[in-house]
């Protein structure tokens, strides 16, 4: 006891002769200063609570830099030194004072590069944009006259006009989905200048335009007044009138007026310079209405108005992208593709906004997630106010992080800028929620918008689900109808809140004979994933031979999946038998077709991962070998040629970790993509279009390996990261669900965090209770840890 006092009053001398706790405390005072300012003057700035909480965040991570710099270093007249060489030039080291040895301005300096950076960061990537000089915001024009003839064009000049002025005079107008999402969320009426104002300063406008569309006898009159930032500077005013049919060149004139005053004359040349997307008034009335029902999410209003525009102009690039999107949204995929080939043909067309926009989506819905995520970044440092890919980017790290090895969370900025300025874009609003369904926050997604709308059958099928996550059986018998809407909500009650016994309550009379056969398989499958999730095998096979009747093909590959999963300690026979039947399957849809879908063309691959994966169970890793070799030769979709590789990366590094090599397992698994398609990402995510064996495609299990990989070879810090991080999807995975709070257990036990630890395995315990006797080595095993940390936790 006593020599231990002595090493740490020894340590502390050290530190004080070094100057070490001197210079940390400066360094506290003066990052506690900042901190102080900054929350005190944010608030008044508009900057989000969250920049506080990051600039906190780094300066709690300075303290052992500054401590670490302070030992080994001193700033002397000399310049920079070790501190051992600056102490033989200056005598005892513990003389002078801490300013005379430097720490001063060693501290200071260290929290103004490190406040600095945060700031400098946050406004980078997370701020609202700043005023842009260039930018214009064209706000929907006030119509007056037959609102049936020209009611239209009171949005349709915001794409007008926005598309008119850019590359004019160093002037572009703001994104016209932009402004009409905002118009469409947050007006009740008309703009005034005041409100317009405010506005334009959200998306990073310094200018704006309000105008004014006058019908009299087919005739239209166009009058508009563009704004400064500055209110004090008078609007300058334009008017132009003429046939209606005449309305493109009729805005180009208006534009012309308002830049000559402003900037210098410009004349009818200015179609050359602007991008037109079309010359066809029904086309571009068509666009403007389908781009209504976009944001009001009537998708299939949506699709059939887009695609009225590109009939009335089969040129028109723009309404191409954006049928894409819009078909995206319904998983429509072959429309997708199709609309992306017709608008990348007419590209040409589009502005540089619009262009990169399209670019940076068709390469995301390839599946060349690294490439898009570069491409959105780089248009949002060019277009900080293209609110739509600001979107697109935020989406993309939510869906696709997680296989990247990143957090889901570091979509949450961009979708929470999008949602302050557009709090009725659905899209976004909806992810928000669904984060807040993952962390079992029922509240908190009840209070976010989208999850009230949808129409009276939306709303009751949530609020079954609420009520059911609440454990509220009145709230819950006052919403539930078994239906086919109901069941798809078990999944996500299950792997979100771990009421495993209301989702199955949700999802049983689904399977009922009395059951059409879509609902009986979909349901079957979802009562399987959450009994193979709980360990309670007993039921499974019955319900797999039933549901084979209908879809073979399905259970069968169902069957498969579930006898690799980490926790499933199948037995030989239940090996043999996912390997006879894998084995005669010809990985085609030919004898199946209840396999037909969008994915038909992966389950080649999907075969010969599941009899690589099977094999290395069975203890034959030569035979798994050989099909992770045979991936490579087996002919797959043209769009992800990659995944070929990443699933025989995963057989290899199965085969590895059964033989005790986890260095070569994890040299295997860098070498894994973690790009998915997106719409494999779709298909495995909960709801009515589910299709269950996408799960063999979402690379879930190479992340599983990864973790016990890590863990084996000592890094429990990087362990924890992939087992936090790894496994967020729209509507969660009940199958995973417990198996991952086991994981995550043994990872926080290894890390020696007993709190986090038992807070897992209990969690975990509690979901096994009902798991089949053989089993129970597992449930054990979490027992015995419990019971070995019980001491230490507080």
């Amino acid at each position: 006891m006593d020599r231990s006092a002595n090493r740490l009053a020894s340590l502390f001398s050290d530190l004080r002769r070094r100057g070490v706790v001197q210079t940390v405390g400066v360094y506290l005072v003066a990052a506690w200063a900042t901190i102080e300012v900054a929350t005190t003057i944010f608030p008044y700035l508009g900057v989000p609570d969250s920049a506080g909480t990051a600039l906190i965040v780094v300066l709690g991570l300075g303290i052992p830099v500054v401590a670490v710099l302070a030992w080994a270093f001193d700033l002397t007249p000399e310049g920079i030194r070790r501190a051992d060489a600056s102490a033989e030039t200056e005598g005892h080291a513990g003389s002078g004072s801490i300013i005379a040895r430097g720490r001063l301005p060693l501290a200071l300096g260290l929290v103004i590069v490190l406040a600095s950076v945060t700031g400098v960061v946050w406004i980078r990537f997370f701020g609202p944009p700043a005023p842009d000089l260039g930018a214009v915001a064209v706000f929907p024009f006030e119509v007056q006259g037959d609102a049936e003839a020209v009611g239209h064009l009171g949005e349709g000049m915001v794409t007008l006009l926005s598309r008119e002025l850019d590359g004019v005079a160093g002037l572009r107008g703001t994104d016209p989905s932009t402004i009409l999402n905002l118009a469409g969320a947050a007006l009740d009426g008309l703009l005034d200048p005041a409100t317009a104002r405010e506005f334009a300063k959200d998306v990073g406008a310094a200018r704006f335009v309000l105008g004014t569309v006058t019908e009299v006898a087919g005739q239209i009159a166009l009058s508009a007044r563009l704004y400064e930032s500055d209110e004090t500077v008078e609007p300058t005013t334009a008017s132009v009138e003429g046939a209606f049919t005449a309305v493109f060149e009729l805005a180009e004139d208006l534009v012309a007026q308002l830049l000559a005053q402003r900037v210098g004359a410009v004349s009818r040349q200015l179609a050359s310079t602007a991008a037109r997307d079309t010359e066809s008034l029904a086309a571009f009335k068509a666009f403007v209405d389908a781009e209504r029902w976009l944001r009001g999410n009537r998708r299939d209003s949506a699709i059939a108005g887009f695609q009225r525009a590109v009939e009335e102009d089969p040129t028109f690039a723009l309404a191409y992208y954006r049928l894409a999107v819009a078909a995206g949204l319904r998983r429509n995929y072959r429309l997708v593709e199709s609309s992306l080939e017709r608008a990348t043909a007419f590209a040409h067309r589009l502005s540089d906004r619009d262009r990169r926009a399209l670019e940076a989506f068709t390469i995301v819905r390839a599946g060349r997630i690294d490439e898009g995520e570069r491409l959105y970044v780089a248009l949002l440092q060019d277009y900080p106010d293209a609110w739509e890919s600001r979107y697109q980017l935020g989406d993309l790290l939510t869906e696709h992080n997680p296989p990247r090895g990143r957090p889901s969370t570091e979509g949450l900025p961009l979708l929470q800028q999008v949602v302050r300025v557009d709090p009725a874009f659905v899209c976004p609003t909806c992810t928000l929620a669904n984060f807040a369904l993952a962390e079992a926050d029922i509240d908190r997604s009840d209070s976010i918008s989208y999850a009230r709308t949808g129409g009276p059958e939306r709303f009751r099928v949530y609020a079954a689900a609420s009520a059911a996550a609440r454990a509220d059986e009145s709230d819950f018998a006052r919403w539930y109808r078994p239906s086919f809407n109901f069941y798809w909500q078990g999944p996500w009650l299950a792997a979100w809140f771990e009421s495993y016994d209301w989702a199955e309550r949700l999802v049983r009379p689904m399977v009922g004979t009395d059951r059409r056969e879509l609902i009986r398989v979909h349901g079957t499958f979802i009562l399987t994933d959450l009994l193979v999730g709980q360990g309670r095998w007993g039921e499974v096979p019955g319900l797999l031979d039933r549901a084979a009747e209908l879809a073979p093909g399905r259970a069968r590959l169902r069957r498969a999946f579930y006898v690799i999963q980490p926790l499933a300690d199948p037995s030989a026979e239940e090996l043999d038998e996912a390997v006879e039947q894998i084995g005669a399957w010809n990985g085609t849809d030919q004898n199946d077709p209840d396999l037909e879908s969008p994915l038909t063309a992966l389950l080649p691959w999907g075969r010969a991962y599941l009899l690589g994966l099977l094999q290395a169970r069975r203890g034959e890793p030569r035979q798994a070998i050989e099909w992770a070799d045979s991936l490579g030769a087996i002919p797959g979709p043209d769009d992800a040629p990659w995944m070929a590789e990443d699933l025989a990366l995963t057989i290899r590094a199965e085969v590895a970790l059964r033989e005790g090599r986890p260095a070569d397992a994890l040299a295997d698994l860098e070498g894994v993509s973690g790009q998915i398609p997106v719409k494999v990402m779709d298909l495995a995510s909960t709801g009515p279009a589910r299709i269950e064996y996408a799960d063999l495609f979402t690379q879930e299990h190479a992340r599983l390996l990864r973790i016990e990989a890590l863990r084996a070879m000592g890094r429990a810090e990087e362990a924890r990261r992939w087992a936090d991080n790894g496994f967020f999807r729209i509507g969660g995975n009940a199958v995973l669900a417990p198996t991952l709070r086991k994981i995550r257990g043994e990872v926080y036990d290894d890390l020696g965090d007993a709190p986090r630890a038992v807070e897992h395995y209990e969690r975990f315990l509690k979901l096994w209770e009902g798991a089949d006797p053989r089993l129970q080595s597992h449930s054990d095993g979490a027992r015995g840890r419990l019971e070995a940390l019980g001491p230490e936790v507080p």
